[in-house]
């Protein structure tokens, strides 16, 4: 299978995964609703994917020398680092505390407080709670002759009662291709942590509004 095959066979494989995920319909947030909620609260835990995937680029690791000297934090044993490129995102990631799911509920968090949408946010024991959940996350390389990568994330939210019933939910998404998210080689992101932290917050940033908006209905 030639490399371009084993591109587009990926590339295709995580379209056909996001295309299942945004087949499910959302619960829009009704006025009704809104008028019995005085306070709600985002839930810390924020479930996200084992893998992190990295599409549309070779699978070999060809940067270790300048990854090992990088100044990742901890000590970098080299027999430990993954030689495939999503497991060592997921590597340098866990090496340097960047925590894709609280980088989602910070994001949300401000995203939501600016948009005035609910006048009284706490940090636990609202009328309703918001829980987020990361479907799908990722690099992927944008269309056009480029070996970048731009951040991918697929992110589901709901607000429910404490009796367990849904006041909205929906899932929004942030693909390869848009403008306004990093688009680095794979060797700047893992040599240098923090690129990898800005991606993903800018990511978030977009992948939040896009949730907060659903909710205003825009």
């Amino acid at each position: 299978m030639s490399k371009f095959v084993r591109i587009m066979s990926r590339s295709m494989l995580l379209v056909s995964v996001l295309i299942m995920f945004n087949g499910c319909a959302g619960i829009a947030l009704k006025k009704e609703a809104m008028s019995s909620i005085h306070s709600v609260s985002v839930n810390k835990e924020v479930p996200k994917p084992d893998k992190i995937g990295v599409y549309g680029a070779g699978e070999t690791f060809a940067a270790l020398t300048g990854f090992v000297t990088a100044g990742v934090a901890g000590a970098v044993i080299a027999s430990e680092i993954p030689e495939k490129r999503g497991p060592v995102l997921k590597y340098v990631m866990e090496k340097e505390g960047i925590d894709m799911g609280q980088i989602v509920r910070e994001q949300f968090v401000d995203q939501l407080k600016n948009s005035g949408l609910f006048s009284n946010i706490v940090d636990e024991g609202g009328d309703a709670e918001f829980k987020l959940s990361i479907l799908v996350a990722g690099f992927a390389k944008p269309p056009g002759f480029t070996s970048n990568l731009q951040p991918e994330l697929m992110v589901e939210g709901s607000l429910v009662k404490p009796d367990g019933s849904v006041l909205w939910k929906n899932r929004k998404t942030v693909t390869q291709g848009t403008s306004r998210t990093p688009c680095r080689k794979f060797e700047e992101y893992i040599n240098n942590p923090e690129l990898i932290r800005e991606a993903i917050s800018i990511c978030s940033r977009i992948v939040a509004g896009k949730l907060v908006n659903d909710m205003l209905g825009k």
